[in-house]
């Protein structure tokens, strides 16, 4: 299947602002102290609703275990934990890559025209 070049530039786009807001997911417990960020976040509406936790209950918890080294413990608040913060993990190093290529490449066209 052939991918526009518009409809590049849209996925691109999309991909790079998800990205940021995962980067700040990721940032938070390194920036905010957790208390001072569950004491702020509202009660899960679902659990509200239904009385059980949902699929995402738990993650803040586990996610400032992660930042802090304690992955048994982050897995405790909740097991997907681990695999979420991993996966965002891996998209921002595809970010980073995909950023430093253009930079390069971008260098490279630059400087042949020298």
């Amino acid at each position: 299947m052939k991918i526009s070049p518009d409809l590049r530039k849209v996925l691109l786009i999309v991909w790079m602002m998800i990205g940021l807001a995962v980067l700040l997911m990721i940032a938070v417990p390194f920036l905010f102290k957790e208390d001072a960020v569950l004491g702020n976040l509202p009660e899960c509406s679902y659990k509200k609703l239904y009385g059980r936790e949902c699929l995402f209950c738990g993650m803040t918890r586990s996610f400032y275990c992660i930042s802090r080294g304690e992955l048994g413990k982050a897995s405790e608040f909740n097991r997907l934990g681990l695999y979420l913060y991993a996966a965002f993990a891996v998209n921002e190093a595809c970010i980073l890559i995909f950023i430093l290529k253009l930079i390069n490449n971008r260098w490279r066209l630059e400087n042949a025209h020298h």
